[in-house]
């Protein structure tokens, strides 16, 4: 049985986050490490160019860091 990676259609979404925000796969490190996040800037930014998976765990961070760059940063209508 082919288990499918439960977070794939994240990768995208956060992505388009840091295009909208004008933003780059270092400035999501930046905010990831700062929620306790512990893979260096290489390994997300492969993860973010579909590399490597992330453990369920920093993934999960990846999107804490993800929902305080948008609470940061609000789009203004």
């Amino acid at each position: 049985m082919d288990r499918q990676y439960p977070f794939e259609n994240h990768r995208e979404c956060i992505l388009r986050v840091l295009r909208d925000q004008g933003m780059e796969p270092f400035d999501l490190w930046v905010y990831y490490y700062g929620v306790g996040g512990s893979l260096g800037d290489f390994d997300i930014e492969a993860y973010l160019f579909g590399l490597m998976p992330l453990p369920e765990l920093e993934h999960l961070l990846l999107i804490e860091a993800t929902g305080e760059i948008l609470s940061d940063n609000p789009q203004t209508p």
